[in-house]
């Protein structure tokens, strides 16, 4: 039967979702944080240890041939950019004036259909690629918040921050598109470069505003396992892993020749800014 609660307890409880909703108002990021917490503990192991039995060499200029399909390069203090990024080799994305590399553009403009389809709002892009100079001038204006020269993932092209109209920063994800992006922006090949709970990896707090393009498979496996990128190679690098049940992936030091598990046929090897490349193998039926 059915009890109503007491009048005090209804206060409690009335009170209690006060407060809840005034943090989700005041620091949109506490519910997303403990969301997040709940996702990694539930995430699984997507990759799946494989032991090839036979290995084929593939020499590095069979590799380099392949064509791109991903970018899941580490741009870091550690890792940095050795060369400037001639900005000859951006692309005006869909005339906005704003330049973002070659390789993500069809996939940013998916995602921005799906958001307005799902949320009806408007994805908008704040900032995205940035030259040598126009880095250096920021660093030198702000050293605090500005990333170092050669060390920020804006000179690549493959980052953007991304905003609805006036809300931009963490109140993003006051919006139903910046939560609708945190949540789905994988499937177009972005990650939130900057996830909740990697700042003792990234070195950076949480940024749910910058997505980072690494492609497909990658930014399914990183999103889906709560991994951040740089957990990501690591764990490639401990050998080759199976996913999907089609797909073989691995991290190896750049060499003048690479090992392939015997029947994979490799069909992506993209370089990761650490003296390794990530290669990636179709086998089995799909194969």
């Amino acid at each position: 039967m059915y009890t109503p609660l007491a009048a005090g307890t209804a206060d409690c409880f009335f009170c209690l979702l006060l407060i809840i909703c005034g943090v989700s108002v005041l620091r949109p990021d506490i519910p997303w944080r403990i969301g997040e917490r709940i996702r990694r503990v539930g995430a699984g192991a997507l990759l799946v240890p494989y032991a090839p039995e036979e290995t084929v060499q593939y020499s590095a200029d069979a590799l380099a041939a392949l064509p791109a399909a991903g970018a899941p390069m580490l741009v870091n203090a550690d890792y940095p950019i050795a060369d400037d990024i001639s900005g000859g080799d951006m692309a005006d994305y869909a005339g906005s004036g704003w330049l973002v590399h070659p390789l993500l553009g069809a996939d940013y403009a998916a995602l921005c259909a799906a958001v307005e389809e799902a949320t009806g709002e408007r994805l908008l892009i704040r900032d995205a690629f940035r030259s040598r100079a126009e880095q250096e001038a920021r660093y030198a204006a702000d050293p605090v918040l500005a990333a170092l020269p050669g060390t920020g993932e804006h000179e690549t092209g493959l980052a953007l921050d991304v905003c609805v109209t006036g809300y931009g920063g963490m109140s993003f994800l006051k919006t139903r598109a910046g939560r609708y992006v945190n949540n789905t922006a994988w499937k177009h090949g972005f990650i939130i470069r900057y996830p909740i709970d990697g700042e003792a990896v990234t070195g950076k707090p949480f940024e749910p505003w910058h997505l980072r393009w690494v492609g497909a498979p990658h930014a399914e496996i990183i999103h889906r396992s709560a991994m951040t990128l740089e957990e990501y190679l690591e764990r490639l690098g401990e050998g080759w892993f199976s996913f999907g049940g089609t797909l073989l992936l691995t991290r190896q030091p750049m060499a003048d020749v690479y090992s392939v598990p015997e029947g994979a046929k490799p069909i992506a090897a993209s370089p990761d800014n650490t003296g390794c490349v990530v290669i990636v193998c179709r086998y089995g039926a799909e194969r």
